[in-house]
């Protein structure tokens, strides 16, 4: 009898998913699972078939949150900061980096929307505004009233 050969196999975890098996485990639709995993880098095709990397993905939900999905989310883009703070994208870049409230994950820059609107309000001065025909009017009453006295 000859010895049989044996085989060693090793296991580990799926590293690669298809999207329609990774929204069974996340609670988001396919659409927003997709825009999440092109954001931080996880989306893969592969032969025409699109795959996404579970790490990469967990890791930036848990940091960031669902940021394709939630509207009002503690963090935001920078185009969308620059718009909120009417500037351009440099100067509200510069801004958040100046407040803490700026950060990287993989090659996306985050804005937590938090520190940066308590840094601006630092900076933030009361105006009071003048209705200018209420204005008008006091003086040509006071006008009148030196003539006539």
């Amino acid at each position: 009898m000859t010895p049989r050969k044996k085989r060693v196999v090793f296991l580990w975890p799926k590293k690669f998913y298809k999207p329609k098996e990774l929204l069974e485990v996340l609670s988001m639709s396919e659409k927003e699972l997709l825009q999440n995993a092109m954001l931080c880098g996880a989306l893969y095709r592969v032969n025409g078939k699109k795959l996404i990397n579970l790490e990469t993905m967990r890791e930036f939900v848990n940091k960031v949150g669902n940021l394709v999905g939630d509207i009002g989310g503690k963090y935001c883009q920078v185009k969308d900061a620059a718009a909120y703070l009417g500037l351009n994208e440099d100067q509200a870049m510069q801004i958040a980096s100046d407040a803490g409230a700026l950060f990287k994950v993989r090659n996306l820059l985050l804005v937590d929307k938090a520190g940066l609107m308590k840094f601006v309000e630092q900076f933030k001065y009361k105006v009071n505004l003048i209705d200018i025909e209420e204005t008008e009017e006091n003086a040509k009453i006071e006008r009148r009233l030196k003539h006539y006295v």
